[in-house]
């Protein structure tokens, strides 16, 4: 599992309308003040008992969680939704070297939990964080190299609801509500949600606590597909929102940028994908 890739890459195959309902036409007299959080205690306590069963050589409280994480997105007509929590080992830091470049690491575990509770075969890994500098700041970082360590799929914690997940009708009228006053040429009933996310990360070495929720979404009637003897181009914009825990967004936090793709159709056989309204088989 790489650490979130972090809020988000996003666009893979296909413009699907499914999760986007159109907006209301008028906006309410002001946003939510806060939309609902994840219960951090409770996705805690069924990370710690996911770990000790797959990892028992590995004790919880030697863990310091670094970041947070829950994520929805429509990939292929699929939607994915769950949540992700990385940890960090304590004292795991170290010097070795990489290629013949000195780089610090840390050792990583990380737990994916379905909104059910449910963690499937896959669902906890270990891990190595890589930085260019003792410091381990985000701009030094390396990335990481993860594993899962597999195991049948089971239900640590008992349930009696699905865990809380940010509501997403309520993220999408703030961030419509963004774009009518800093994207006022945007038509927003072209646009379909493809990804909405809510992230919550503690980097001391960055002095970082931070948390928000993060939107992208397709402009549907800017799509340009190219097909060649090998690949499939999807040339599209998107807009990507950021909204505080608070329900604020700032200017800064509506952005406008190309969604570009490129796909092999070597890679797509099969599969039955959508671009643009209009479906492709290959065989």
């Amino acid at each position: 599992m790489n650490e979130l890739k972090h809020i988000i890459a996003i666009a893979l195959l296909g413009l699907s309308v499914a999760g986007c309902s159109k907006p209301t036409t008028t906006p309410p007299s002001a946003p939510p003040m806060k939309v609902a959080l994840p219960d951090k205690e409770l996705m805690l306590t069924i990370s710690r008992k996911a770990i000790e069963t797959r990892l028992p050589d590995v004790r919880f409280a030697d863990l310091e969680l670094h970041d947070l994480a829950y994520r929805w997105s429509i990939e292929n007509a699929h939607t994915n939704e769950q949540f992700q929590l990385n940890f960090r080992v304590r004292g795991s830091k170290r010097k070795e070297k990489e290629d013949g470049e000195t780089v610090f690491k840390v050792n990583t575990v990380g737990v994916d939990i379905g909104i059910d509770g449910r963690i499937d075969k896959p669902g906890v890994s270990k891990g190595v964080q890589m930085f260019r500098s003792s410091a381990m700041k985000r701009l030094d970082g390396m990335g990481i190299q993860s594993s899962p360590v597999w195991g049948d799929p089971f239900y640590p914690v008992k349930l009696s609801a699905p865990l809380p997940v940010p509501s997403k009708d309520n993220l999408k009228e703030i961030a419509f509500m963004a774009m009518r006053r800093f994207l006022p040429n945007v038509d927003i009933y072209s646009l379909v949600l493809r990804d909405a996310s809510f992230i919550e990360m503690h980097n001391p070495e960055d002095d970082i606590e931070h948390s928000g929720f993060w939107l992208t979404f397709w402009i549907t009637n800017s799509v340009v597909v190219t097909e060649t003897d090998r690949e499939i181009i999807v040339k599209r914009e998107k807009i990507t929102v950021q909204i505080d825990t608070n329900g604020q967004v700032n200017a800064k936090g509506v952005l406008k940028s190309p969604g570009n793709s490129t796909h092999y159709k070597h890679n797509l056989e099969g599969r039955t994908n959508t671009f643009h309204g209009t479906a492709y088989r290959h065989p």
